[in-house]
């Protein structure tokens, strides 16, 4: 991806923090009660599966950012490099979301499918086979003025597109959050790629864990 040099730059910052912090906080990655929790949540991949280096790629993001209190993000933010400090704040800050690839070219646009925001996004990475209307749960980083997408995607089976859309709907109006939603397509995810037998979009239609959630 072309990107012009500042862009460049804030990109190395951002990936340069990013390293910094999952390399901070990997101890908390390596505790087994941690794996559980991420796991009981959102459903256990094994080695041998498609989405394994994705769903330990979204664990140790998830130990260093959403599983972190607010002192120990602030003891992250206090320990970082002064010239990473405000790259490390905006992971720290960074929000995971269900996103729509609405728009590819000239620029990438996505659509925040349960909070309802639309972002002209940055990104740093390649996005091939990425088609508009994807949905994919992101991590959005606000960082130099701009709206980057982060590196690890999860994307979820394009023929259940419209199942997705009415469960995230029930869910939500159930009152679901948008963080318990996204754990439970997670799982729905999982299944798919075990399930190879049944269509995609009959998991995701008939399965009940996104209902669950709004419990």
């Amino acid at each position: 991806m072309d990107l012009g040099d500042d862009i460049q730059v804030l990109a190395a910052q951002l990936a340069a923090a990013h390293e910094w912090l999952l390399s901070t906080t990997s101890p908390i990655a390596s505790e087994p009660a941690r794996r559980a929790n991420f796991e009981s949540a959102r459903g256990k991949v094994f080695q041998e599966e498609t989405l394994w280096e994705t769903w330990c790629q979204l664990y140790v993001e998830w130990c260093a950012i959403d599983a972190q209190d607010l002192n120990a993000r602030q003891a992250c933010l206090d320990a970082a490099p002064s010239d990473l400090r405000s790259a490390v704040a905006a992971w720290l800050a960074s929000q995971r979301t269900l996103c729509e690839f609405s728009r590819l070219q000239p620029s990438v646009r996505v659509v925040d499918v349960l909070r309802g925001a639309t972002f002209e996004a940055t990104t740093a990475i390649a996005l091939a086979g990425v088609q508009p209307g994807d949905l994919a749960e992101v991590r959005l980083v606000g960082f130099g003025g701009r709206v980057w997408l982060g590196p690890t995607m999860l994307f979820h089976a394009r023929a259940a597109r419209t199942a997705i859309a009415r469960q995230c709907q029930d869910a939500t109006a159930a009152g679901a959050p948008p963080e318990r939603i996204m754990d439970a397509l997670a799982q729905l995810l999982a299944k798919v790629g075990r399930y190879s037998h049944m269509p995609a979009h009959k998991i995701y239609a008939l399965d009940q864990a996104l209902a669950d959630r709004g419990a």
